[in-house]
């Protein structure tokens, strides 16, 4: 999702860019209206905030799902290296067993 709303950013930015170089074009002629150019400019830079908005949003929301994963991924290996630990003192508590019976039998 976030690859493509990014790609579709980005696809946005250059058709604003495309109608911000002919704005300026036009404001460049001597008939030119400065209103019109003001006006088109503010819809422009208004519908590139929306929209860088609604990106940073989703780039948000991957964020503490990517986090939240990391987190799960750490608990879990905290998780097995606590049962690691754990069969590593049962394995030598039954190694000390198997040394004091061969001890006593002897």
């Amino acid at each position: 999702m976030l690859i493509n709303n990014h790609q579709e950013h980005i696809n946005n930015m250059v058709e604003n860019i495309k109608k911000e170089m002919s704005y300026l074009k036009d404001v460049q002629k001597p008939e030119s209206e400065l209103k019109e150019y003001t006006m088109n400019l503010t819809n422009i830079l208004q519908d590139e905030i929306k929209k860088i908005k609604e990106l940073q949003k989703i780039l948000e929301n991957l964020k503490n799902l990517v986090d939240e994963e990391v987190l799960a991924m750490k608990l879990g290996e905290n998780n097995v290296s606590i049962d690691i630990d754990n069969s590593d003192k049962e394995s030598n508590n039954e190694e000390t067993k198997v040394e004091e019976e061969n001890k006593n039998q002897s």
